[in-house]
């Protein structure tokens, strides 16, 4: 693929505009203005998003975990690099009540139903009575 290429961002969540749109990559923000569903950016950038990054990938409705996002009109090349799904533009649904993040597997949703814990926090110094956790053993001198 050429540097030099662009291409056409979709974002296919088109009712969840209370997200975030901001694409990162190498420290430079691209920001999807409001109301806008299409943005033009580097095709390294869509290929960054699309292949090696999960920052927009949402919880749909039906069950699946995928990218918000699209490209318009994808060359054959990128087609093969990516998939066929990276040209798929019909619009996906944000399921709300999905919980995100590398322990979702894990839990059921408990939105309303947390509590807060107080820890008795002890230092360092009280648990050891201010010796040293370790010594050595030089003799006597």
């Amino acid at each position: 693929m050429d540097s030099n290429e662009f291409c056409v961002l979709v974002d296919r969540a088109e009712n969840d505009q209370h997200y975030k749109r901001e694409i990162m990559h190498n420290s430079r923000a691209r920001n999807l203005p409001a109301g806008e569903r299409e943005i033009i950016v580097p095709t390294e950038v869509a290929t960054f998003l699309l292949r090696y990054n999960t920052q927009h990938h949402i919880h749909t409705t039906d069950g699946r975990y995928m990218c918000r996002f699209a490209i318009k009109q994808p060359t054959e090349e990128l087609v093969q690099f990516l998939g066929e799904e990276c040209g798929d533009l019909t619009p996906i649904e944000r399921d709300h009540d999905a919980i995100e993040g590398w322990d979702s597997e894990a839990q059921a949703a408990l939105r309303g139903q947390t509590r807060t814990v107080s820890v008795r926090l002890q230092s360092l110094q009280q648990t050891n009575q201010g010796n040293a956790g370790s010594r050595i053993g030089a003799g006597e001198r």
